[in-house]
C-alpha cells in the first residue's frame, strides 16, 4: 500500500512542474548532467558565491538563485587559495516560472497578434511564431528582439533533452499599436513605445476624420495620419465617423 502512495505522491509533484532536487558535491572543473543541461562548477569565491556555467553561459550564485531553470542552493563551500582545491555542495533542483509560461507548442496572444513557442535551445534563445492576420513571421529571440512589430524578451526558460518539457516565460510590448485596426467608425488610439507617447482619433472638422495608425516596421514604426484627414459620408464626432446603421 505504501509503495502506491509514493508513486501516487510523485506523480502530483510532476504535475505541478515540481522536481525533487539533489546534493551535488563538486569540485571546481566538475560536470553535472541534468536532463540534457551540463552543469560546471568554474570557481567559489571566498565569501561562498559560487560560479557555475550552465550550457556555456555563466551563473553567479550567492546562497539561493534560480537561473535557466534550475532553483540552486550553496549548501556548504571550501575556499583554498589553489582553485582545484576549491569545491561546493549545491543543492539542483528544477522549477516552473511562477506566472504565465509557454511550453513549446503553445501560444500567447497580445493585442490582435498570436505568439507560438516552436523552440528553447540550451542557452536560452527561443524561437517563436508570430501570426498577424493571415502572415506568419518566425523569429529566434535571445534576451530582447523585435519581432513582427512586437518587442519579445525572454524573462526566464528552462531547456531540457525533450522537446516538450522544454518552456519560456516571455513578455511582449508592441513598438506601435493601432487599438482599433483602421475603423473609422469607433474612436481608438495609437500607441508607440519608442518613444512612449499616445495619439487618440479625433474629428479634423464635421466631416472629417484623423485617423492614426502604425506605419513603418519594427523599432522605426510610429504612428501617423492622413492630413487631407478621411472623409465621413455621414459626419464626424469625437473621433469617429458617424454610422447610421449601427445601434
Amino acid at each position: 500500500m505504501r509503495k502506491y502512495v509514493l508513486i501516487c505522491v510523485l506523480a502530483v509533484l510532476f504535475s505541478l512542474g515540481v522536481v525533487l532536487g539533489g546534493n551535488y558535491n563538486m569540485m571546481v572543473g566538475n560536470t553535472a548532467e541534468i536532463n540534457g543541461n551540463t552543469i560546471s562548477l568554474e570557481n567559489v569565491g571566498s565569501s561562498g558565491v559560487v560560479r557555475l556555467n550552465i550550457n556555456g553561459v555563466s551563473y553567479s550564485v550567492e546562497g539561493t538563485e534560480k537561473h535557466a531553470g534550475f532553483e540552486i542552493t550553496v549548501v556548504n563551500y571550501t575556499y583554498d587559495e589553489i582553485l582545484v582545491n576549491r569545491k561546493a555542495t549545491l543543492n539542483i533542483s528544477i522549477y516552473v516560472a511562477p506566472g504565465k509560461v509557454l511550453m513549446v507548442g503553445q501560444s500567447d496572444t497580445t493585442h490582435d497578434k498570436t505568439v507560438t513557442l516552436n523552440n528553447v535551445g540550451s542557452t536560452g534563445s527561443v524561437r517563436v511564431f508570430v501570426i498577424d492576420n493571415s502572415e506568419t513571421e518566425i523569429c529566434t529571440i535571445t534576451g530582447t528582439e523585435i519581432c513582427s512589430g512586437i518587442k519579445i524578451t525572454v524573462v526566464d526558460f528552462y531547456y531540457d533533452e525533450y522537446l516538450k518539457n522544454r518552456w519560456a516565460k516571455l513578455s511582449f510590448e508592441e513598438e506601435c499599436f493601432d487599438s482599433d485596426g483602421e475603423n473609422y467608425y469607433e474612436k481608438g488610439y495609437c500607441k508607440t513605445t519608442r518613444p512612449n507617447e499616445l495619439y487618440y482619433d479625433f474629428c479634423i472638422d464635421n466631416s472629417k476624420l484623423a485617423e492614426y495608425h502604425c506605419i513603418g516596421e519594427g523599432v522605426s514604426s510610429t504612428c501617423a495620419y492622413l492630413t487631407s484627414g478621411v472623409y465621413c459620408k455621414n459626419g464626424c464626432r469625437d473621433g469617429a465617423c458617424l454610422d447610421y446603421n449601427k445601434k
